[in-house]
Order: C-alpha cells, then sequence, then structure tokens
C-alpha cells in the first residue's frame, strides 16, 4: 500500500482493507480521508500501529483493527480520533491494558462506547484503565 493511495477519493465515508495482507500502516496512508467514518483493517498482518498512523482520520467513528497480530495498544495511540465511538480489537494478542500516569490514551478519546476485547490473551486490566472516560 502506498502512501497517499487514497488522495484521489477525499470523500469516502468507508474503506474496507479487510483479509488482505497488510503489516503496516503507512504514514500519510490515509491522509486526505478526513471524512472517513469507518475504517476495517480487520484480518491483516498489522503488529503495531501508532498515532501517527490514524491522526488524520477526524471524522472516524469506527475502527475495526480484529484477527491482527496486535499484543498492545500504544499510549495515545488513539488521541488523535476524538470522534472514535466503536473500537474492535478482537482476535488479536493483546495481553495487557493499563494506564500509564501522565498518559491521557483512554481519557483523550471521548466519545468511546464501544470496546471489543474479545478473543486476546488479557490477563491484566489496571482499575486505572478507563477511569478518566466518563463515556466508559
Amino acid at each position: 500500500m502506498w502512501p497517499n493511495a487514497f488522495e484521489d477519493v477525499p470523500n469516502l465515508k468507508m474503506l474496507s482493507l479487510a483479509n488482505n495482507d497488510l503489516h503496516e500502516v503507512l504514514p500519510d496512508m490515509f491522509v486526505n480521508l478526513k471524512l472517513l467514518k469507518q475504517l476495517d483493517l480487520s484480518d491483516n498482518k498489522l503488529s503495531e500501529f501508532n498515532k501517527l498512523d490514524f491522526e488524520h482520520l477526524k471524522s472516524l467513528d469506527t475502527l475495526i483493527l480484529n484477527r491482527n497480530k496486535l499484543d498492545h495498544i500504544p499510549i495515545n495511540a488513539l488521541n488523535g480520533i476524538r470522534s472514535l465511538e466503536k473500537l474492535y480489537l478482537s482476535g488479536n494478542e493483546i495481553f495487557l491494558l493499563k494506564f500509564e500516569e501522565g498518559s491521557e490514551s483512554w481519557a483523550r478519546v471521548e466519545k468511546i462506547k464501544l470496546l471489543d476485547f474479545s478473543f486476546n490473551k488479557l490477563t491484566i486490566i489496571t482499575k486505572e484503565t478507563f477511569q478518566r472516560n466518563q463515556m466508559l
């Protein structure tokens, strides 16, 4: 997948890249998709993502990352997606959810209403993880 691959479709509302062979989300891959509401990256080989991967998706309300190879959610990785309401992370390898002091990881995702962590390897969810998010 090339950076700026979607620059000629700025009015796109839903994008599915499910069931491909994506190993990473490239910087600026989604830079022109400011109206995108739903992004489905399920059934790929993503092992990590960071804040820069999704920071341009200001209208995104649903992010689907089911059945990848994610083992954690990087601190502050979702901060740029203020409109995010639904986050699907089922079938990954996530083993720990925690809040780190000085981080606003889940508090900044202000509108989140649905979190799906089913079929992961969770063993620890700290008490403080979601306490700063008023919608959960």
